[in-house]
Order: C-alpha cells, then sequence, then structure tokens
C-alpha cells in the first residue's frame, strides 16, 4: 500500500523532542517517506507542548518520553488531559519494550523506539494513526453533543437497565423527583411507582415486549411524598 493512499488531507504534526539532533532524525524520515503533505512544529518541553495543543489542533503528536520538564509517563499524562482526542505516539530511547507498553495503558496509540525507527515505519505509523483517530474523534464528538442534548432538554429523560435502576438521568428528570445529590445510579425509578400494581405491570411488559413504549404512570418523588405524572 503507498502512501500516496493515505495523502486524504494536510496533516499537521507536533513534535516534542528535546533533542536536536533525534528532531532533525525524525523530521528527515517524514521528509524521505514522502510524507510531503505533513507539516511538523517542533517543541522540547511540555509545557510548550501543552501550551501549543490548546491553541491549536493537531492530528498527531509524536513525543519523546525523556524531556527536561517532565519524566517518564508524566509528560503524556499531562497532554492527554488538554488534548484528549489527539492522538500520542511515544518515543523511546530505551530498549525496555515495558515502558511502551505502559504508555499504550495510559492512552498512547503507539510507541517507537527511536534507534529503530526508519522512513517506512514512521510513514505507516503516522498514516494509520491519523486516519484511525478520524473515525474515533468523529465518534466521540457525536457522543458528546448527544449527552450535551440529553442533559440540556427541558424534558425529563432517563435511561435504565432492565430491572429498573437507572443508568443515566438528565438535570430535568433530578429536578422532577428531587434526587439532587444522590447519583443516578443508585436509584430504581421502579421503587418510585405511585400505583399499586404498576410494577409489575411494567416488568411484565418487559418480559414480553423487550421495549416499552406509550406507558403512562405516575412516580413519588425522592421523599416520598407528592406524584410526579411520568
Amino acid at each position: 500500500m503507498s502512501t500516496n493512499e493515505f495523502e486524504l488531507k494536510h496533516i499537521r504534526l507536533l513534535l516534542v523532542e528535546d533533542n536536536p539532533a533525534d528532531a532533525r532524525v525524525v523530521e528527515r524520515h517524514l521528509k524521505d517517506a514522502g510524507l510531503n503533505h505533513v507539516t511538523t512544529d517542533t517543541v522540547q518541553t511540555a509545557s510548550e507542548a501543552a501550551q501549543r495543543l490548546q491553541q491549536v489542533e493537531y492530528d498527531l503528536v509524536l513525543l519523546d518520553l525523556g524531556l527536561p520538564d517532565a519524566t517518564g509517563l508524566q509528560a503524556l499524562r499531562a497532554l492527554k488531559s488538554v488534548a484528549d482526542l489527539t492522538p500520542i505516539i511515544v518515543l523511546t530511547g530505551s530498549d525496555d519494550y515495558k515502558q511502551g507498553l505502559l504508555a499504550v495503558r495510559e492512552g498512547a496509540q503507539d510507541y517507537l523506539e527511536k534507534r529503530r525507527v526508519n522512513a517506512g515505519m514512521l510513514s505507516r505509523i503516522v498514516s494509520y494513526s491519523v486516519e484511525r483517530n478520524n473515525f474515533h474523534r468523529d465518534l466521540v464528538r457525536a457522543t458528546r453533543r448527544y449527552q450535551d442534548l440529553f442533559n440540556n432538554v427541558p424534558v425529563a429523560l432517563f435511561t435504565a437497565k432492565y430491572d429498573g435502576v437507572l443508568k443515566t438521568a438528565n438535570a430535568a428528570f433530578v429536578k422532577l423527583i428531587g434526587s439532587h445529590g444522590m447519583p443516578a445510579t443508585q436509584l430504581n425509578f421502579l421503587d418510585l411507582l405511585f400505583e399499586p400494581g404498576r410494577r409489575a405491570h411494567f416488568l411484565d411488559l418487559m418480559s414480553r415486549q423487550r421495549t416499552v413504549e406509550g406507558w403512562e404512570t405516575s412516580i413519588r418523588d425522592c421523599k416520598g411524598g407528592e406524584r410526579c405524572d411520568l
């Protein structure tokens, strides 16, 4: 598969490397790989990288784990905290693969040992990481938009497990039942049903239909008092 197949858009890359010689090697590999559509910005510290990531949306970060202001995985954690949707590939001078695996567990997309990096390898890693992350980024953003809509709509909404234990509840539902300060996961909406027999009726519908639509009832608030239509 050729590099040209990946050239779907311009890629903006942030290289975090405090060793100028190593930075030049990476930049030369990118050039030798024919990745002319990649623009590389280089910084030497984790703090500079964090500042850049707050100002610019990068497609990829190449991160050295041996920075003057952050040791080990400190820099990775710091950058993930300010740009959680930006893929990070860590560069390590160590032959200890365990450090790379730890970085992946902490959220890095991949890791590379500096002395083993070549143009072809870097080309594949950069291209695959960017393309894979494009799908992930779109999915996360769509999910967050849904969550914002769910949380801010003025109608009381909730989702529950089969047994009635709440999984999520928006602000309008929390206000309706007066459960401020109580996590939604500690509530079972079936316990709030006011009318006798409605719990059994709901569970019977669920067992036969798996979903329940157009079902109306009244519930108690969390103080066990006034009725609320649901």
